[in-house]
């Protein structure tokens, strides 16, 4: 283990535990480095995880020492829903430690689903969970929590490569809150979803992309205008996210940035009417 993942793994372990079961929805956007993982608790004791984080190459398996490490401190020892926003190892490379290590019962990823080299190892390790291929149009409720399925279209099989811009995009309703979970989708596809006429207004926005250029297009921001926007990013990673034009985006239009790579792990509760915020990361004293 890296010294750098010593530390976010340690930190993770230091800023939690909590309670099993709960009358509020959470969102924990965890600290993966670059990468996205998010942990959902609805109300009731049913987890979900979207994405699990992961490196494109060596040893360290994210999955396994710091995204399972989290959900045991926390109690948690089974996860009912495993979501693969996109085949991308920065979102699925962690996920095969997690389906061993919590036995979900479904797993959901976008129609159609991948099928490299990648995708066998996690239907593997995913072993008889139920797979779900989803498309617009579907929608689940868990826990009195509505998930709707906005994009991919399931009927364009997409550009060679566009993986990114065929992300899974979730939109999850709480009593009078919402948060919207992107996955990577970039300005083409936003601008699809923006034009599309589904709802799209939301209170938590999980940034595409991490706070990529190529994605947070103004149409799409006027028409989500989010009161939180969370990045999930690596803290001085090679791409040079979070882009500076882009977070200066966010805040033109009011909303509050949090950043996983300055403000560890993001936890957001909801109970329906008001949001909660808390970061790993204490905020300098006066802030």
């Amino acid at each position: 283990m890296t010294a750098a993942a010593s530390g976010m793994f340690s930190l993770l372990l230091a800023f939690y535990p909590y309670p099993v079961g709960s009358a509020v929805l959470r969102l924990t956007f965890l600290d993966v480095g670059h990468g996205d993982s998010i942990l959902v608790e609805f109300p009731g004791r049913e987890k979900m995880i979207v994405d699990g984080g992961g490196l494109p190459v060596g040893t360290f398996d994210v999955g396994e020492n710091v995204v399972s490490p989290f959900l045991w401190d926390k109690g948690i020892r089974s996860i009912g829903t495993i979501v693969l926003s996109h085949p991308h190892p920065d979102h699925r490379n962690g996920l095969p430690a997690v389906a061993r290590n919590f036995r979900p019962r479904e797993f959901w990823e976008a129609a159609p689903g991948a099928s490299d080299a990648g995708a066998e190892v996690l239907r593997r390790a995913l072993g008889p969970a139920v797979h779900r291929r989803l498309k617009p149009g579907d929608e689940q409720t868990i826990g009195g929590v509505r998930i709707e399925v906005l994009a991919p279209d399931g009927d364009d099989p997409g550009r060679a490569g566009a993986e990114n811009e065929r992300s899974l995009v979730l939109r999850l309703t709480y009593g009078s809150t919402t948060f919207l979970l992107t996955g990577d989708i970039d300005a083409a596809a936003e601008r699809r979803l923006a034009r599309s006429g589904r709802p799209l207004r939301t209170d938590v926005l999980k940034s595409p992309h991490h706070g990529s250029r190529s994605s947070s297009s103004p149409e799409f921001l006027d028409a989500v205008s989010p009161g939180i926007v969370v990045i999930s990013v690596g803290r001085d990673n090679r791409y040079g996210l979070p882009d500076p034009g882009i977070v200066a985006r966010y805040e033109e239009r009011g909303s509050r940035v949090l950043r996983t790579d300055r403000d560890g792990a993001v936890e957001i509760v909801s109970d329906g009417f008001r949001l909660s915020v808390r970061t790993a990361v204490l905020p300098p004293k006066g802030d």
